[in-house]
């Protein structure tokens, strides 16, 4: 059977089609999705701080859209596109499969070399093969992007493994597995495939132009040209120096754009550290994960591209407002200007509510106070704070050595009693201590504590002076909680594992002996109760784990227009992820005002961008709408 009979079409299409589609949507899913996650798992598995978290995850930004030129000089000059398809999409699917054995219980230096060896290959994989599937239209489909950042996230946050609130190896697994299909779809493609030998690549065809025009502008710098373009003629196409004049100016007209990549891509970095600490939970879709807030963009894609084509140009375009590409080009990135400043806005919001999960890059600790006694606290030897017993005191600071020293007690405590003692204080991490014991001796203990908390209720744990039962019942709706204290502290104390209790009234008790009542009056926080048996009293101690604002304040994001030169389009992006890895190094700015200095970057990037679309004479034509006809060319471009 010939190639002709194969390709004959199917619902309308080429056959080979579906091949394509189907490749590049578990391509797009296995990307997306693994990348969703990732600046979650540089802080919470690795253990990177936000800012080294941040720098990592646009360093692996940087390979993914950097490569695609080597992946196009491959294709077009050596082994051409399906052979580079196939051999660059194995490295890619080795990627993912060591970036998945990496997130298991290994070792956790092999942990740290299996993830960044893994993101090596998955950037090399990815960038290879998108100068050649961008040629099939297979980079326009963002179906796959979207179901990867949805669906990601859960299996990484809603499903347990390896003794773990959370799941990183099925996270990265099953984006391996979906590539590894995509891989066998590309396979079974073949025979409807057009096989097309390398004709040389036409970005080196250029390059050679310029190097022709710089060397002779040198060496025959009398002869009068009117552009020093010309003066390669003596050696190129006539149509290809043209074209290449015209590609100079398009790079030109692209140097102010890496900065708008610097925002789009901290989506996935930046904006998720900040959804991180933001209230995620909705009662009627569940918990909305911070990094399922990049869903968005692809959704808003599908969406507003028919809406802005068919409804607003064409409506626009009536009016003569937002005619031209370059003005529609500068307002989306004027939007994400203010995108960045509405950020840091709410950047600022989070700040002022003093959570002690604000500061990543700070250590944050928590007294409690169960002891019937109030004490003065001195903390680092400056900071005096009178503690009530009953209540608690939050603090950050930098990572190290916490001195604290508990004395001068009040009655009914003798006046003598003190307690002095240091604590290792460590980046990112919330220690918490309990003050506890008798009006004639104090005790200070360290509590095993867990930081990742279930959004929309407050993660409880119950500590008691004696291994036990507990039983939670709440009063409304008679749920009950079977707890047992048995992992053992310091000072005889005995805790239970964490769970998870929703905003209400509950009785508690101990080895069937009703202690009395507690009010958990916050969702997004965590309990800490602590039982004393011998005095048959209870304390409550309840901290905000996350600051009151909906992660749905993130949403307004910006939506870019499409490109017209798909190669520069992504070295673009490759250089927006450099300028996130330097500014995100340097530490210049505490995060509120790295916001708005990446906000007054983008606005006078885009008047720059506006003002070379002038000077480079960009200007000049209207944008078709959708049902008007396109002039056709009358020569055939060989770009």
């Amino acid at each position: 059977m010939s190639k002709e009979e194969l390709g004959k079409d199917m619902l309308g299409y080429p056959k080979q089609v579906f091949f394509i589609l189907g490749n590049e949507f578990c391509e797009r899913f296995s990307f997306y999705g693994m990348r969703a996650v990732l600046s979650k798992y540089l802080k919470d598995d690795l253990k990177f701080s936000e800012d080294t978290s941040t720098s990592i995850f646009h360093a692996f930004g940087f390979l993914a859209y950097f490569t695609p030129i080597f992946g196009a000089i491959l294709a077009d000059n050596y082994i051409g596109k399906f052979k580079t398809i196939f051999y660059v999409s194995i490295i890619y699917v080795f990627g993912h499969l060591i970036k998945t054995i990496g997130a298991t219980p290994v070792p956790f230096s092999a942990q740290v070399a299996m993830s960044f060896v893994g993101l090596i290959l998955i950037a090399i994989g990815t960038g290879g093969i998108k100068p050649c599937v961008a040629s099939f239209g297979g980079d326009h489909i963002n179906v796959g992007s979207f179901f990867g950042t949805l669906l990601t996230p859960k299996f990484r946050k809603d499903v347990y493994c390896f003794g773990k609130e959370s799941c990183y190896p099925l996270a990265f697994g099953f984006p391996a597995l979906l590539m590894a299909v995509a891989l066998i779809l590309f396979l079974l493609g073949k025979p409807f495939y057009k096989s097309v030998e390398p004709q040389g690549n036409i970005l080196l065809k250029v390059l050679k132009v310029y190097s022709r025009g710089i060397s002779q502008r040198f060496k025959s710098s009398k002869t009068k040209v009117s552009h020093w373009l010309d003066r390669s003629k003596d050696k190129f196409d006539h149509q290809l120096v043209e074209e290449s004049k015209i590609l100079l100016k398009i790079f030109a007209l692209y140097l102010p754009l890496p900065v708008f990549w610097t925002l789009f891509d901290q989506q996935g970095s930046r904006w998720v550290f900040q959804g991180n600490k933001m209230n995620g939970w909705s009662d009627i879709i569940g918990e909305v994960k911070p990094d399922q807030m990049s869903t968005i963009n692809p959704f808003l894609i599908v969406i507003l591209i028919p809406l802005f084509n068919f409804a607003v140009y064409p409506v626009l375009n009536k009016l003569n407002i937002l005619t031209k590409p370059l003005h529609r080009m500068f307002l989306g990135g004027m939007l994400a200007a203010l995108a960045f400043v509405a950020s840091a806005v709410l950047q600022q919001t989070i700040k002022s509510y003093n959570s002690p999960f604000y500061e990543d890059s700070h250590g944050n600790y928590y007294v409690m106070n169960a002891s019937p006694c109030k004490t003065s606290t001195y903390f680092m030897q400056h900071d005096i704070e009178v503690i009530e017993n009953g209540t608690s005191a939050v603090h950050s600071m930098e990572p190290g050595m916490l001195n604290i020293n508990i004395k001068d007690a009040q009655l009914p405590c003798l006046s003598t009693l003190s307690i002095e003692d240091s604590f290792d204080i460590k980046v990112g991490e919330f220690s918490v201590f309990l003050l506890h014991g008798s009006p004639d001796q104090l005790y200070l203990t360290k509590i095993l504590e867990d930081t990742q908390l279930k959004r929309g209720h407050a993660k409880t744990m119950v500590i008691g002076d004696q291994s036990s039962q507990i039983v939670i019942k709440q009063l409304k709706d008679a749920n009950t909680i079977s707890l047992n204290l048995t992992q053992k502290l310091d000072n005889g104390l005995f805790a239970s594992e964490f769970t998870a209790l929703a905003k209400g009234k509950y009785s508690i008790t101990q080895d069937e002996k009703e202690f009395g009542a507690f009010e958990v009056k916050e969702i997004n926080s965590i309990v800490h109760i602590y039982i004393e048996s011998q005095s048959e009293r209870i304390e409550v101690f309840e901290e905000h784990g996350f600051v009151n604002v909906h992660i749905f304040w993130q949403v307004p994001h910006s939506y870019f227009n499409e490109s017209c030169c798909s190669a520069a389009w992504l070295v673009t992006n490759a250089l927006g992820n450099v300028l996130v890895i330097i500014v995100s190094g340097v530490h210049a700015f505490n995060r509120v005002t790295e916001l708005i200095f990446f906000s007054i970057l983008m606005a006078i990037c885009m008047i720059i961008f506006l003002g070379l679309g002038y000077y480079l004479g960009f200007m000049s034509k209207k944008v078709p709408e959708a049902n008007e006809p396109v002039e056709k060319e009358t020569e055939t471009s060989s770009l």
